[in-house]
């Protein structure tokens, strides 16, 4: 169904004739565009972790050697 809604009776139809119009480009299209487009293949696949499992449920630990480093504070412009 159609609703137009705040418009005249002419511009409502104006505007129902072009909708149908679009939508009998938009067929014209997909008859068209079907045969390009590559028929959709299923593809199963099995997910290998590369993390062995047991090794998955330590915690992690971070070797963190390194000294932090210390930045000067910042200065406002006056």
């Amino acid at each position: 169904m159609f609703f137009c809604e705040g418009a005249s009776i002419k511009a409502c139809k104006a505007l129902k004739r072009h909708i149908l119009a679009l939508e009998e480009d938009l067929g014209l299209v997909e008859e068209v565009l079907q045969p390009l487009i590559p028929p959709v293949v299923e593809v199963q696949s099995t997910i290998i972790p590369s993390v062995p499992e047991g090794s998955r449920k330590r915690p992690l630990e971070v070797d963190d050697d390194e000294p932090e480093v210390k930045t000067a504070p910042k200065r406002r412009c006056k």
